[in-house]
């Protein structure tokens, strides 16, 4: 199961105990619970769905069936159960937990130490997230940023990326010239209030590339750090 999750998601994560396997995506909770029965064979499949959406039809998946009831919340965050009976039917059960149970895992705040996670800008999250055709709500917490603070920061460091030293206008002509991702050093997600931005200090032009890079660790890469990270794999 794990091989064939793990080709879609490559940052899977697995938790073992004697009587349970649990299967996560980054930043999502588990969507996922395998319970071992006496016959080696077999094992039982709770996995997070919603009664009333569509399951999707994938080629050689074993039969659902529907929890009898639902006792408590954790029962009704996973209504469905299989049983897998034999290996063929991994495969098409992972495909079916990509296409349906890992969109509906609830999102769940990572904390604690630096970590790396994918990174997506504000103004590039959708209202609605598609996994495979299959859609669902994206609730994520958005930050007002000053046009004006962009247009000056462009404007006294100029359109070129401080990491990779990307000119958008050289490469593309016209069309891009002034293109640019602004980033801010410190994540107004951070902050959590209204302040007021130096677009000098608090700000530096980024391409799109360097720009995804530096979230990719919480706190950011800086622009020395992102250089460093080219220079280094630039020898």
């Amino acid at each position: 199961m794990e091989r064939e999750l793990r080709g879609s998601i490559p940052e899977l994560t697995r938790g073992d105990s004697p009587n349970i396997t649990t299967f996560g995506a980054p930043d999502h909770a588990k969507f996922v619970f395998a319970y071992p029965t006496n016959r080696k064979s077999k094992v039982t499949m709770y996995f997070i769905g919603n009664l009333d959406i569509p399951v999707p039809i994938v080629t050689g998946m074993p039969i659902l069936r529907t929890r009898p009831k639902f006792a408590n919340p954790r029962t009704k965050l996973t209504p469905y159960f299989t049983v897998l009976e034999s290996q063929e039917q991994v495969g098409p059960f992972a495909k079916f937990l990509i296409l349906y149970s890992v969109p509906l895992a609830q999102s769940k705040r990572r904390t604690g130490a630096s970590h790396y996670t994918e990174f997506k800008l504000a103004e590039e999250v959708p209202d609605t997230k598609y996994w495979e055709g299959h859609s669902s709500r994206v609730l994520v917490n958005r930050y007002e940023r000053d046009v004006e603070a962009r247009k000056a920061c462009i404007r006294l460091h100029g359109p070129i990326c401080c990491a990779c030293g990307l000119n958008f206008e050289t490469i593309y002509g016209e069309i891009a010239k002034n293109y640019i991702h602004v980033h801010h050093l410190e994540p107004v997600s951070q902050k959590r209030k209204k302040y007021t931005v130096d677009p000098q200090r608090d700000l530096v032009p980024l391409c799109p590339n360097c720009h995804a890079v530096a979230h990719l660790r919480t706190p950011p890469f800086t622009p020395a750090e992102l250089r460093n990270l080219l220079d280094l794999n630039r020898q």
